[in-house]
Formats: structure tokens, sequence, C-alpha cells
């Protein structure tokens, strides 16, 4: 059973009962991420999320990590592009002191300068990180190129600049900006061992000091959409290539369709790419296709891994395949494979208490209201050959795709490949 309530100060929870459960996840999901930022203080949602785990008035970091480690060790959070998530996972008798160390963090941190000065140096480790790693490079300058100037161009984690340059105060306003009630949402599934009422009085008691403050949905804009295609160089034995068009937004009335036609074209083993590229010719390793939607926008992606000799002759493959199903309609018999792949997917992963738990806050963060899984399901086996064929043909335009590739191309390849999408 899941219900709704709203506390005092404007935060929404959502409660789902599962009393066979022996476990109870809780989030706690804030609407700000790198897409509310600004240029000189991009990296800052990612900072916040940091600082609120290295003490607050009542808790030292380690006193934190102590506790964390006594009801379960599954405690975490992440910053994303949209919002910034808190969450852990635990035994219903120690509900309780889940909730009551996120409303310390939440209302009590203080911030110290020293540990900011420390947790500075390990987000630039961490972009470090990043930038060492094709696989998450590749994918974040294209979008990084394609959305220049935009706020969904930033990294999550800032650049070593903007971070930096972030001092304190600027920290504290922002996340007295952002992190109120009318801005928040509780998410809890599982055995809380407690009724619906206990834990409305528990949140409420826990959480109500959290000023409702004002709703920041109206600074999300459309970013606009700039083809472009780059080379970072860089001395690895493979090349990853990326390549993206300019998509759907999470709220889009062709979800399901763009789904399906994901599972289809490359979202799995037995996609059309995968089947094609790697089994039939051996060309890659890796490749596959995925998508990134957001509130005003989107990127459909694919992904390749591959030696530098077959680079082209994967480009040209994938650049094939695009056009022939946007000649071809899927019929039902081939379609209902990849229907039901995403049927179960969506069946095993309502499952658990932690996912029961996402997606509950997700649908409130996304569409305002929960989306019942039959109704899911339903869009997605309703969705037609013609449907998924007509996808391709408005979004997989050649002629507007983006390029990244990261690794040590040969010269006369990259000209090939440029001439191709050119064609």
């Amino acid at each position: 059973m899941i219900t709704e309530h709203t506390l005092s100060n404007g935060i929404r929870l959502v409660i789902e009962q599962q009393p066979h459960f022996r476990s109870v996840s809780l989030g706690i999901w804030v609407k700000v991420g790198s897409a509310y930022e600004k240029k000189e203080n991009q990296g800052i949602s990612h900072l916040i999320e940091h600082m609120l785990f290295k003490g607050t008035k009542n808790r030292s970091a380690k006193d934190i990590s102590g506790l964390i480690a006594r009801i379960g060790d599954d405690v975490n959070a992440y910053t994303s592009n949209e919002y910034t998530c808190y969450y852990g996972s635990t035994l219903p008798e120690f509900l309780p002191e889940l909730a009551g160390l996120f409303s310390d963090m939440l209302t009590d941190s203080v911030f110290a300068e020293e540990e900011l000065i420390k947790e500075k140096s390990v987000v630039m480790d961490e972009i470090d990180m990043y930038n060492d790693s094709p696989e998450d490079l590749v994918h974040e300058k294209l979008q990084e190129a394609v959305w220049q100037g935009h706020p969904l161009s930033y990294l999550i984690s800032g650049d070593k600049t903007s971070v930096e340059n972030i001092s304190r105060a600027e920290l504290v306003s922002f996340y007295r900006e952002y992190y109120t009630g009318s801005n928040m949402i509780l998410s809890l599934a599982g055995n809380a061992g407690l009724s619906c009422d206990e834990i409305v009085d528990l949140f409420e008691g826990l959480f109500s000091k959290i000023p409702t403050g004002d709703v920041h949905d109206h600074e999300l804009t459309k970013p606009a959409y700039q083809a472009t295609t780059l080379q970072i160089d860089k001395k690895i034995e493979q090349l990853h290539i990326n390549m993206a068009f300019e998509a759907i937004s999470a709220l889009s009335s062709e979800r399901y369709i763009a789904g399906v036609f994901n599972a289809a074209f490359g979202g799995s083993d037995n996609s059309l790419l995968f089947q094609n590229i790697r089994e039939e010719q051996g060309l890659a390793y890796s490749v596959y296709s995925y998508q990134n939607n957001y509130l005003k926008s989107g990127l459909f992606h694919v992904d390749i891994t591959v030696n530098p000799k077959q680079a082209a002759k994967v480009v040209e493959s994938v650049v094939k395949m695009m056009e022939q199903v946007k000649k071809t309609e899927f019929t039902d018999e081939v379609l209902d494979v990849y229907k039901n792949q995403i049927k179960i997917d969506l069946i095993m992963r309502s499952e658990g208490a932690k996912s029961k738990m996402s997606k509950n806050a997700k649908d409130l963060l996304y569409f305002g209201t929960l989306i019942p899984l039959e109704e899911m399901i339903q869009g997605i086996l309703s969705v037609t050959g013609y449907e998924v064929r007509e996808f391709a043909k408005k979004y997989l335009d050649i002629k507007n795709a983006s390029l990244c590739i990261v690794g040590k191309p040969m010269k006369k390849d990259i000209k090939y490949i440029d001439l191709l999408l050119e064609a």
C-alpha cells in the first residue's frame, strides 16, 4: 500500500509499506544539482552533498561514520544534474536512528572551514579520477560540447577552478536557498515497523524545522543543442567513441516508444547493434545505446569501445544500421522480445525496498504524481513497430549527430568519419 502525505513545511512524503519485507529504505531527494548552478559555482551541489557527512552540531564526521556502520553501513548519497539524493537501508528497529541522522545532517550541519578545505581536495581527486577514465570522459565532454554554455553542460563535480573558489559563505547560502521543504521529497519503502501515522509523526518531529522556502523548478531551461565533433588525445590502447543525438525529455509522451527503441537498437546483448557489430562482425568488444533524459531535454547515445584500426568500419556500420531502422518496421514478434525484456526488468526492479523507494521519489520528482507499475508496463506493451520506426526517423538524423573520440585515432579514419557524418 502506498500513501502520500505533506509535512507542515511542504516536504512531500511517500510511504510504501511492505510488512513481509525484513528491511526498510529511506531516501531524501532534494531538487538541486548541476543544472541549477552557474558557471562560477559549478560543483557546489556536489560539494554540499560531501559536506553533509562532515559533521553537525551534534555529531562529528567520525560519529556519523560510526552510526552508519552500526545500523548496517548502507547509507550514502549522490548528486545528479537535477537532484541530490541521500539514502539508506537498514532494519526496522534502526529506522528512527537512520531518520534522525538524516535530520541532523540536513538541519544542523556546521560546514566547518577546515573540513571544507579537506573535502575540496577530495573532490579534486575525484575530478582527476573521471578525467583518467575514458568511459566517463567521452560522455562528459560530448555533453559539455553539445550543450555548451548551458548548466546541463557542467560537470556534476565541477571543475578545479570553480571548486577551489567556492567559499564557505557561498556554500551555506546556496544550501539555505535550495535545502527547503518545498524542494524536498521523503520516500520510504519496506517494513518500517511502524504504522503510517507513526511514520508521519516521526518525520514531522524530525524534519519540520527545515524552512518551507521556494520552489525552484522555473530555473530549469531547455538547452540549445549544438551538433559537434571533437577528439581528445589520450595514450590508451582502445578508442572510446560516443555518438549523440538530440532526443526526448523525461516527461515526453514518447518515453515508452524511446524505451522500446533503445532496447531493440542497442540496449541489450540481443539488440541489433550488439548482434551485428560484436557477434556477426567481431569489430568491437563493447557497443551499446542508452538515453539521458532530463526535465527539459535529452540525448540518445551510442557508445563504442574499439581497436583504432576498426574505428571507421564500426562507425560506418552504426550509421548503416541507423538508416536501416528508419526504413524497416519491426514485426510484432520481434518487438515482443524487447518489450518483455523491459517488462521483466521493471517487475524485478520493483521487488526491493530500495528500488521501490527510488521509483516513488523519482515519480514525484519528475511527474508530480506516482505512476503505477501496471501503467508503465501497459505503456511499453502498447508500442508498435510503426511508432518505433517513426521515432528513429525523427531523432536519428545523421546530419545532426555529435561525436566524441577519446584515444589515439588514425588521421585518415577521422577524416573518413567526418565525411561519413556529413554525407
